[in-house]
């Protein structure tokens, strides 16, 4: 029974490789709009990554100064309990001001990150599901909706890692609580789920698609993490070669270009192998 269910496995992955191929050679232009659309995505996203990933960094080691830098000796600690006086300077209370302005940024980076995803990545799965023979008019909205319905998810458990956490020393110098793995094992589950719903969209209703998301994503575990697999050693290939040879610019151009072409083609498979899983 373990060797049908393999075997079969493997045939939906080769299937739906085959799938994509053909849609490739049968739409080219169509895959020239994936590619070209593919990138200006990715130079949105990681163009908002690098602002935001300096400005909270910048954030963070100001908020680490300043509450270091005005730490209270022993000795006025013991005075100040024995006089009643408070030991919360007004540049300790600046510190706290900047650990908000940081979650801010934090908050603010995800909902960008959320408008850029829906948007422009909206527009890659939008014209994947074309070459696959899917609409694209009533897709792209549908794509909206659920990707807002899946970074809400994010932020609320960002929200939820982020409660009752206060300001101190010891909690600032400690980079992973045990609410920050919560935070991480919750978006795990949700990237998990996530692409099968996109590949889901074209032929299902807003409203039956997280049952039916849940059902393919549990019930044919097996089958989609094999999806997962391959796709993720496609895209491998290429990285290997721009981590191999990343002095050589000639061997760093052509692995952004076969990255590019790797992705969208996973992406497709990907789609094709939830496709028939649906079927």
């Amino acid at each position: 029974m373990f060797g049908h269910t393999t075997t079969t496995m493997t045939n939906i992955i080769s299937s739906s490789m085959k799938t994509a191929w053909d849609a490739v050679r049968k739409h080219k232009m169509i895959f020239a709009v994936i590619l070209i659309m593919q990138v200006i995505f990715l130079s949105a996203w990681f163009a908002n990554q690098f602002y935001f990933q300096q400005k909270i960094n910048e954030g963070v080691v100001n908020v680490m100064d300043r509450v270091q830098s005005n730490l209270p000796p022993e000795e006025k600690i013991s005075t100040a309990i024995l006089s009643g006086e408070s030991l919360v300077s007004d540049d300790f209370l600046d510190a706290a001001n900047l650990y908000d302005s940081v979650i801010s940024d934090v908050r603010l980076w995800l909902i960008v990150s959320a408008v850029i995803f829906a948007l422009l990545n909206g527009l890659v799965w939008g014209f994947t599901g074309k070459i696959l023979n899917r609409g694209f008019v009533a897709y792209y909205p549908k794509f909206i909706a659920a990707s807002v319905a899946y970074f809400a998810l994010i932020i609320l458990f960002f929200q939820l890692a982020l409660a009752s956490i206060s300001v101190n020393p010891a909690e600032l110098q400690n980079t992973f609580t045990s609410k920050s793995y919560l935070f991480i094992a919750a978006s795990i589950v949700v990237l998990y789920f996530m692409p099968v719903s996109f590949s889901l969209i074209a032929n299902k209703g807003l409203k039956e698609l997280p049952r039916q998301t849940l059902l393919i994503g549990i019930k044919k575990f097996p089958g989609v993490l094999l999806l997962y697999i391959a796709c993720i050693l496609l895209i491998a290939i290429p990285m290997a070669l721009m981590i191999a040879f990343t002095e050589n610019i000639y061997a760093v151009i052509s692995g952004t270009v076969l990255l590019i072409l790797a992705i969208s083609y996973a992406r497709i498979s990907f789609m094709a192998g939830i496709h028939s899983m649906d079927s």
